[in-house]
């Protein structure tokens, strides 16, 4: 009799010589009957199979200038790890954020999920560091805030996604615990002191609103080096769309 033979099993999940073997064996099957032997593969995102393979990361952007605290900046140049479910989150501080698949698994995720930018800052402290710019997601950036918190030890935790491709983590350090370790005061000269307190005191008397002191803050927190002027913010779009890439540090 003659024979028409069409593979619908998940081919990928048999051994590689048995599936070589297997193959061999169907196709000389259809020399010898004369029929056409259509092979139906599963989608890639079914495949069972493990990738070894991982990709050479880059950032779209180089990172920000350091600024801040003195004894906060001791952290540039070092890099904290974490691992939470399937991934393994690492934050260089001034540099950048990334996430990586540790699970076995095809085609395994490993990319930037920011790219230092500037200090967050909530009243007259420091909260923490935002990285903005990493890795496409759909039709925007993946960008993360880490959060600095005190502690007696440094290590990275408390992984998060609020929303879609925005990441939350917190820097757990003995560096954020003494007195004014997080106090925008001491970072400002005092020309720009003396135009923060008059700001307050303008939201103070409802001469502006509190949008309007929030921009005048950041104005203030932008010329002491704590956050990116407008045009600073337009530049390093620009930089992301000359192609060039930069250094990765982890």
């Amino acid at each position: 009799p003659r024979y028409g033979i069409q593979l619908v099993n998940n081919l990928s999940s048999m051994k590689p010589i048995l599936l070589q073997s297997s193959l061999l064996l169907i196709c000389l099957l259809g020399s010898v009957t004369g029929e056409n032997i259509k092979i139906v593969e599963t989608p890639a995102s079914n495949r069972n199979y493990y990738s070894s393979s991982t990709k050479e990361l880059t950032l779209r952007v180089p990172p920000s200038n350091i600024s801040g605290p003195l004894h906060l900046q001791q952290l540039a140049g070092k890099c904290f790890v974490t691992e939470h479910k399937d991934y393994s989150y690492s934050i260089c501080p001034f540099h950048n954020v990334t996430q990586k698949e540790v699970r076995q698994s095809w085609n395994r995720f490993e990319g930037v999920l920011g790219v230092w930018q500037e200090w967050l800052v909530e009243n007259d402290t420091l909260t923490g560091q935002h990285f903005t710019m990493g890795e496409m997601c759909a039709s925007a950036d993946r960008e993360a805030k880490v959060m600095f918190k005190c502690s007696t030890v440094t290590e990275l935790s408390n992984v998060t996604e609020p929303s879609t491709c925005h990441y939350s983590l917190v820097l757990n350090t003995p560096l954020a615990c003494f007195e004014g370790a997080m106090q925008v005061y001491h970072l400002l000269s005092p020309e720009q002191l003396k135009k923060w307190d008059q700001h307050n005191e303008e939201y103070y008397n409802e001469e502006i609103t509190y949008q309007g002191l929030t921009k005048r803050r950041r104005e203030v927190l932008a010329d002491a080096g704590l956050v990116l002027h407008p045009d600073m913010v337009a530049s390093r779009i620009e930089k992301d769309k000359s192609k060039s890439r930069y250094t990765l540090l982890s």
